[in-house]
């Protein structure tokens, strides 16, 4: 491993080495990728790193391939540290910078509220996220899947959040940066019992470099078809889950959402329905699963700085194949002229740029 950074996921009973460079190791026990003098000297460096939460630097005897040392934390919402990354090598040589990481932490969705997401500030520099959305404490799933570019891998997460197990797991996407630019995600997890409930936490490191620009542009063609689709139709579209039809939520926005449109609804929290229109709401979530076919509402959305909009929505099954509980929903509101007055309306997250 001599001259490349290791991440060690650290929150089992052993330590699991994820990714070597940018290159996923499968979760293998560290001493199946280290040995020797190696094994100890990264032993030594992550017990350190996690006992005082801080980067360590350290030299060593013997070979001078692994003359010194260097951990770095990588310290979760909860104040533990979730892994660490590790590097080895000569003492004559500069260390190459580790691949850029931060942490999450998912309270999963229960029956009386949506998931919560916690995200650390390296995770959102990740995600290169706008200083405007980083004025809260709590995230929503939406603010993740909104800006990764393609449904099969909303998916996996998301079917990882509803069932983490506690032995863990890893996966790989493309996420639409902020400021438009596109990154692969080394996306790890694993669920954690704790005295609230179940969590799942997990660490994202960015491992772009490993990546061709076309296959990430490619991963953005589903992004680009769904936007080219709802700008020539003039309605804003989303994914929603609606596992617990009291608190449907938006998983992923496919087009901005309807302006105007109240607290929350950038992150996929509920957008303050009417509360005349929440029966009208689980009747179409019901419906939609009963039937798989389309079914249409009126509802009224409380609209920012006061008062409320009306939204005509149409929903059905995504593909009940893979959920059961996963609508496309579109929705028309009484402003959807300004939508049809631009054929493609920019989208700067989570799809492809468009021409205007």
């Amino acid at each position: 491993m001599s001259g490349e950074w290791l991440l060690i996921e650290t929150l089992g009973s052993d330590l699991r080495v994820v990714a070597q460079g940018a290159k996923p190791r499968g979760w293998r026990r560290l001493g199946n990728v280290v040995r020797g003098e190696e094994l100890r000297a990264v032993d030594s460096l992550v017990q350190s790193c996690r006992a005082r939460g801080e980067a360590v630097l350290r030299r060593f005897g013997g070979s001078p391939d692994t003359a010194v040392g260097q951990a770095i934390p990588l310290i979760g919402p909860s104040g533990d540290v979730y892994a660490v990354q590790v590097y080895l090598g000569r003492d004559d040589a500069e260390f190459e910078p580790p691949p850029k990481a931060g942490t999450f932490e998912w309270e999963p969705t229960s029956p009386d509220r949506p998931p919560r997401l916690w995200l650390s500030e390296e995770t959102l520099d990740i995600l290169c996220m706008d200083v405007a959305y980083r004025d809260r404490a709590i995230y929503g799933p939406a603010d993740l899947f909104t800006r990764t570019t393609n449904m099969a891998s909303v998916a996996q997460v998301l079917g990882a959040l509803r069932d983490p197990g506690l032995d863990g797991g890893d996966l790989q996407f493309t996420i639409r940066r902020d400021d438009g630019v596109l990154r692969r995600i080394h996306y790890v997890y694993r669920g954690v019992e704790t005295p609230g409930g179940l969590r799942v936490r997990g660490s994202m490191m960015d491992v772009t470099a490993s990546e061709d620009r076309r296959a990430l542009e490619i991963d953005c063609l589903d992004s680009s078809l769904a936007q080219l689709a709802f700008g020539h139709l003039g309605v804003h579209g989303a994914v929603v889950d609606t596992q617990f039809v009291r608190v449907p939520y938006v998983v992923k926005w496919l087009t901005t959402h309807p302006a105007g449109m109240g607290h929350g609804a950038s992150t996929g929290q509920p957008p303050g329905i009417h509360p005349d229109d929440l029966p009208v709401v689980a009747r179409l979530c019901v419906e939609a699963r009963t039937t798989l076919s389309k079914c249409d509402a009126q509802l009224r959305i409380r609209r920012a700085g006061g008062g409320w909009m009306q939204v005509g929505v149409s929903a059905r099954i995504l593909n009940a194949a893979v959920f059961e509980d996963l609508m496309l929903v579109t929705m028309d509101t009484e402003d959807a002229g300004t939508v049809r007055a631009t054929e493609f309306p920019p989208v700067p997250i989570g799809v492809a740029e468009l021409p205007a």
